[in-house]
């Protein structure tokens, strides 16, 4: 992720060129992101089933709020780099060490009752932390406008399509679950593609060509 932003950034703001003009690139990143998210988490059971022993049944509870944490993570690259942009760079290890003791504390309070499953969900939580804090910090040190509507609702879309496919039953049928399953792979991203449609202009514009990295 931030081998292809990180440089594209910097290199289109200095040529005195609006870092607005990425923006449309962005959200195709954040929902391309979102879309690999959804795949781990649809294919999460069938692929332990398939791969991995008895030994780890059910751990396919968890793959999604992994899935999650890479989702989060990965979204965080774009605001701290605009922290990066205007080298304020000592606030960066305050966000991060922030959301690694939260990340700690909940460990320390919900691994002993719940187990595993609390340790995947508060690395989650940490990351979306984290991804807050700097979209605060950042948007203070060089505002700009994010296509938060078409971000959010693929956000919304693709946690609601996550949760469906684990909840499939495995006891209707192997053929059943993988039909279920294929159609949330195929009609997430035509819902996807709906909320930002790919047009000419963003494919000239500023910051596309990070996108093709």
């Amino acid at each position: 992720v931030n081998t292809a932003w990180s440089p594209e950034l910097f290199r289109v703001y200095r040529k005195d060129v609006s870092v607005d003009s990425m923006m449309p690139s962005v959200t195709y990143f954040v929902l391309g992101v979102v879309w690999i998210s959804a795949i781990i988490a649809v294919l999460a059971s069938p692929i332990m089933r398939i791969l991995a022993s008895s030994a780890y049944a059910g751990a396919e509870r968890i793959i999604p709020w992994l899935a999650l944490g890479f989702l989060l993570n990965a979204l965080y690259f774009i605001p701290v780099n605009f922290i990066m942009l205007h080298s304020k760079t000592a606030v960066v290890p305050v966000l991060t060490g922030t959301a690694a003791i939260v990340n700690i504390a909940l460990n320390l309070w919900l691994v002993p009752q719940y187990g595993v499953i609390a340790a995947a969900i508060s690395t989650a939580a940490s990351y979306g932390l984290c991804l807050c804090l700097t979209l605060v910090v950042a948007s203070k040190i060089q505002p700009v406008r994010y296509d938060l509507r078409s971000m959010g609702a693929g956000i919304v879309i693709v946690s609601i399509a996550s949760l469906f496919a684990l909840r499939v039953s495995i006891a209707t049928s192997a053929v059943g679950e993988a039909v279920v399953r294929g159609l949330i792979l195929v009609c997430v991203p035509l819902v996807l593609w709906r909320l930002a449609p790919l047009d000419s202009t963003t494919m000239t514009g500023h910051g596309f060509r990070f996108l093709r990295r």
